[in-house]
């Protein structure tokens, strides 16, 4: 898709090839950013499971995280299911937007905006409150 959207700036005078080739490859790129971002906003099962490790993090640090993993959790339950399943498939089940897209038989953009709105709504629910509590 990208290709084709890309054509008209496509210089036959260059090999294809190499065209396509870079178009691949900064997808590529951009998937590996995602995940990485993804990562970053949403933790792993890894994280989620905060062991206990003396020399990394204290045993408050480590209560405090697991409660946040429990928040981030309830926030997640809490969203309406057109926003909930959307998001566990692309995060917890890494369902490509097109795969969501037919088991939900929604258009694959309409998928984005879906992720994007539950990722607003799980924001305004992590914030924290003036009190220093989550919502």
């Amino acid at each position: 898709m990208r290709a084709y959207r890309a054509f008209d700036r496509y210089d036959p005078k260059q090999p294809f090839s190499a065209w396509i080739t870079t178009i691949a490859s900064r997808y590529c790129i951009d998937v590996v950013r995602r995940r990485a971002k993804e990562a970053q906003l949403f933790g792993d099962e890894d994280v989620e499971r905060v062991e206990h490790d003396s020399d990394a993090t204290s045993a408050l640090d480590a209560l405090a995280a697991s409660e946040r993993a429990e928040e981030l959790k309830a926030a997640i339950a809490s969203l309406p299911d057109k926003h909930r399943i959307p998001l566990v498939l692309a995060y917890f089940e890494d369902a490509s937007y097109d795969e969501i897209a037919n088991v939900l038989g929604v258009t694959r953009n309409h998928v984005g905006v879906l992720i994007l709105r539950a990722k607003q709504a799980l924001r305004r629910a992590m914030q924290p409150r003036p009190g220093g509590e989550s919502r």
